[in-house]
């Protein structure tokens, strides 16, 4: 059964990465989180997906230039159209509410960064040790990176947490021996076979960003693992229907 995973939150709904868009996904039941992380100046993991703060606060600048302390005053809310201020959300808070809710999470690695493989290294001494065997769309952590490096470094670091390679444009011959591949809808559009072919391959397929119910529809037709949408409320509720 494919399972739904919120990206960045209930994110169409409330800004992305705020505590306010996972409370929501955990009101839309869905089966897990996902969050891009980054790493703050002293060594803090934040849930943010930009290089710089401009997008989504009202302030601007380089994030990984930032304490957590003088993250505090940042409003990570105002920005989205539900108009309501927000604060960032540490990493560790996103964690101890997955744990509360028994929501797996989807951790995505942004590549190039300044400080290289620190992130992978952090997130390694952070998460819990995993004794999980099955699908790994029913782990309670996965790994998510569009950089090659990125998850051959974490295949290292913690192999009992299912490494997730992002796919644009690359070629299957070139994918890297993980459980997961993760294309975009874009393509799945355009080369629906592309799940049969990694299926044969081995891989779980685990699609982003999934919101219209065509899509939906195709991704359930097409037997894949796991959709991660910004509107999980929708997209639960329509797999409900189909199932």
């Amino acid at each position: 059964m494919t399972i739904v995973i919120a990206h960045r939150g209930a994110s169409y709904l409330y800004p992305e990465h705020t505590r306010a868009a996972y409370d929501e996904a955990v009101a839309a039941q869905v089966d897990g989180f996902e969050c891009d992380v980054r790493l703050l100046r002293d060594g803090e993991i934040i849930c943010w997906h930009d290089a710089t703060l401009n997008r989504t606060s009202n302030s601007s600048g380089l994030i990984f230039t930032r304490t957590w302390q003088e993250m505090q005053g940042i409003d990570a809310g105002s920005w989205h159209r539900s108009k309501r201020p927000q604060p960032p959300l540490r990493f560790i808070e996103l964690l101890a509410l997955a744990q509360i809710h028994r929501k797996s999470i989807s951790i995505e690695t942004k590549h190039p960064v300044p400080n290289g493989g620190a992130i992978e290294h952090k997130l390694a001494a952070l998460l819990p040790a995993v004794d999980f065997q099955g699908s790994a769309a029913r782990a309670p952590f996965r790994l998510m990176s569009f950089s090659l490096l990125a998850v051959e470094r974490w295949r290292k670091l913690r192999p009992d947490i299912p490494a997730v390679y992002l796919l644009d444009h690359r070629l299957l011959s070139a994918l890297p021996k993980v459980p997961v591949i993760g294309p975009g809808m874009g393509r799945l559009r355009r080369d629906p076979e592309i799940v049969a072919r990694l299926h044969e391959q081995g891989y779980e397929v685990h699609v982003w960003t999934v919101d219209e119910e065509r899509d939906v529809e195709l991704c359930v037709k097409l037997g894949v693992e796991a959709i991660i949408s910004n509107r999980p409320r929708e997209v639960c509720a329509l797999l409900g229907e189909i199932n």
